[in-house]
């Protein structure tokens, strides 16, 4: 896959050159499906879908997911001096088209949402409120990214009703673009309790994030990018 050259200033992106890491045997590195570190997913994602190009990461805070490396090449924003950009994710302060990829991981429910106001703002207070913070947000990457979107998911539960929302996040790309996702990548904590109602575990998903890759050739219309 090739991109068009950056346009940015060097301050905000750097190299992109990013060769897959060899196996000891000589053979490329396989790649697992579920990953115990966002870290390590990430790494594999930008390696096997998005080896090269800019990135713009919406909700940079500290750079955790680019720890493994990438961040030459990512453009963080955050409501907090973390990153390169201070700005609101949901008013980007960039042109269409800016980037190649746009990676996008919205606060979760924040209880009454004050104790975290500093690092997140206004934090919301249901799992359909966080679901309209992803459509926001999304709309976007969609309109800065001009060749993907990596969008991280929790599920979550509000009282005795599941969110499925890794499933709403995906019907709602569906109607705005036509693209299913390309691609599904796994985080599992597996030391994280379900949640639990009155003393009973209730909520299994509660340590599982899904990573959806979309990725596309055009846009106007989206057309999807073949394997």
């Amino acid at each position: 896959m090739t991109f068009e050259n950056e346009t940015l200033a060097p301050a905000f992106v750097g190299p992109v050159e990013r060769p897959v890491r060899p196996h000891p045997a000589g053979k490329p590195k396989q790649w697992r499906n579920a990953y115990d570190d966002s870290a390590d997913a990430m790494e594999a994602i930008l390696a096997v879908h998005f080896p090269e190009g800019s990135i713009i990461d919406v909700n940079f805070g500290l750079g955790v997911f680019y720890r493994n490396g990438g961040r030459d090449r990512v453009t963080g924003v955050d409501i907090r001096p973390t990153g390169d950009v201070i700005a609101n994710n949901k008013e980007l302060p960039f042109d269409a088209d800016s980037f190649d990829v746009a990676v996008c991981d919205p606060p979760y429910k924040r209880g009454d949402g004050q104790k975290y106001e500093h690092r997140y703002g206004v934090a919301p207070k249901t799992e359909t409120k966080v679901t309209w913070d992803y459509y926001a947000t999304l709309t976007e990457c969609l309109r800065v990214a001009r060749r993907g979107i990596i969008v991280k998911v929790q599920d979550g539960t509000d009282g005795h009703r599941f969110h499925a929302r890794h499933l709403h996040i995906a019907e709602w790309m569906k109607q705005r673009t036509g693209l299913e996702p390309h691609d599904i990548c796994v985080n599992v904590r597996k030391t994280l309790a379900p949640t639990m109602a009155q003393g009973v575990p209730h909520f299994f998903q509660n340590g599982v994030s899904y990573w959806l890759i979309y990725a596309w050739r055009s846009k106007a219309p989206f057309r999807p990018v073949r394997f």
